[in-house]
């Protein structure tokens, strides 16, 4: 079987062959890929995008065909119709049985599919949903005051990106991505939301269910109480609104009101030590949140680890923690709740989008509705206060993820998927 994968960025696997910086996400791609590139039935491509800047990539590596094309690096929401040309000669030449696009936030999934259409391979290509950002987009204030949304930073103002114009990029690229849909035969979904939120857009649409496989270091070690530093939380993404770490905030200055000894610990950036160059690139939700630490005092319970972390240091920042929360205003199925869960973090996330089909509340962790901050903090003092509680919770989660992540059998289901669509 000859496949083709769209990818919207380029596969660590590839990246670490060619001497180039790797990106740390979609890492659950790797353990699909490389099952593919083993197996003597499977011929694998991947096609990823790079900015029109760069040199133009295409070769073979550990049996795997590589190929990028452009897009637009700086507005990444603008449709390029010179993809669709591009495509179609790929096509041509790869002559692919099934394709098989990863999201559909991006409008060069509509660009394939436009082409797809046009040749007559509707049939044999299938979308795996990420997230929907068509119904990210009624989110993504957040509950944030009017104040806020619409004030701008130095740098959202000479960008013209503040966050109602991110927003709207976020509502463009959510257009490209309900037509795609229309147009697509079949998606790969794993929640109940996105299976409601797909059938919303396109009700004649075939639905398949496939679990998604995390990266492999996170089933390799688990969770202890013992060995978490107490009253530490952590949380895995915050530079954007929908995201919640605004709610989260609120939530942690009551928590060290009684446990003044707690830390939050974040990813990214250090909002708290920007030099110069730092601060001219702050949004103005950076601004807001760093209003909100000095105003409450939080400044020495905050720790922002300065840079994005690969794998082993995430599952290290998990096992360190003795909470990990998700405050996001909307998820489809967190990767980082999916680790966390897998090794056995104890885990508080808000109820939103396909949280509930991963987790259920009172057994593998606790859920609270986005918008009651102070249920939040209430569950996060709960795991501080009960630690029988919290061992049972973290058993509870392994088991449950163990299931949810099975390497062996949603390598089956996604290879079942692929044969039952070329059958057609």
């Amino acid at each position: 079987m000859n496949i083709l994968w769209i990818c919207n960025i380029m596969p660590s696997l590839i990246a670490k062959n060619l001497h180039l910086p790797e990106h740390h996400l979609n890492g659950w791609i790797n353990v699909l890929a490389d099952v593919l590139r083993k197996t003597p039935q499977y011929s694998l491509t991947i096609m990823f995008p790079i900015g029109k800047s760069e040199q133009r990539l295409h070769g073979q590596t550990d049996n795997i065909s590589y190929c990028s094309f452009y897009y637009n690096a700086v507005h990444p929401e603008q449709y390029e119709s010179g993809q669709e040309v591009f495509f179609e000669k790929a096509l041509t030449i790869i002559k692919p049985n099934l394709i098989h696009i990863w999201g559909s936030e991006y409008p060069h999934t509509l660009s394939m599919l436009n082409v797809c259409e046009k040749k007559g391979l509707l049939e044999q290509t299938i979308i795996s949903i990420q997230g929907l950002i068509s119904v990210y987009t009624k989110h993504y204030y957040a509950n944030l005051p009017q104040k806020i949304i619409r004030r701008k930073s130095f740098r959202d103002f000479i960008r013209h990106d503040g966050i109602r114009e991110q927003k709207k990029k976020f509502s463009i690229r959510g257009t490209y991505e309900i037509n795609a849909l229309k147009k697509a035969k079949h998606v790969i979904g794993r929640t109940e939301w996105d299976f409601a939120c797909v059938k919303f857009i396109n009700p004649s649409i075939s639905y398949h269910q496939a679990n998604e496989i995390l990266r492999s270091c996170f089933y390799e070690e688990k969770w202890e109480l013992k060995n978490c530093q107490r009253y530490s939380i952590f949380v895995s993404q915050w530079e954007y609104p929908i995201k919640g770490f605004h709610t989260l905030l609120t939530a942690f200055k009551n928590i060290t009101a009684e446990f003044p000894q707690a830390k939050l610990i974040a990813t990214g950036r250090n909002l708290l030590k920007p030099t110069k160059k730092d601060r001219l690139k702050q949004t103005y939700y950076d601004r807001y949140l760093l209003h909100l630490i000095k105003t409450w005092g939080l400044e020495k319970n905050i720790i922002f680890l300065g840079h994005r972390l690969n794998e082993t240091e995430m599952r290290a920042q998990y096992l360190h923690a003795h909470v990990f929360a998700l405050p996001s205003a909307i998820e489809n199925s967190p990767n980082s709740m999916g680790e966390a869960m897998l090794l056995g973090t104890p885990v508080v996330a808000a109820n939103v989008g396909g949280v509930s089909s991963m987790l259920t509340h009172n057994r593998e962790g606790f859920l609270y509705p986005f918008d009651e901050p102070y249920m939040l903090e209430y569950y996060i003092k709960k795991f501080f206060q009960h630690d029988e509680l919290a061992e049972k919770i973290s058993l509870a989660e392994r088991m449950r993820a163990s299931k949810t992540h099975n390497i062996q059998e949603n390598t089956a289901n996604y290879l079942n998927i692929y044969h039952t669509i070329t059958k057609k």
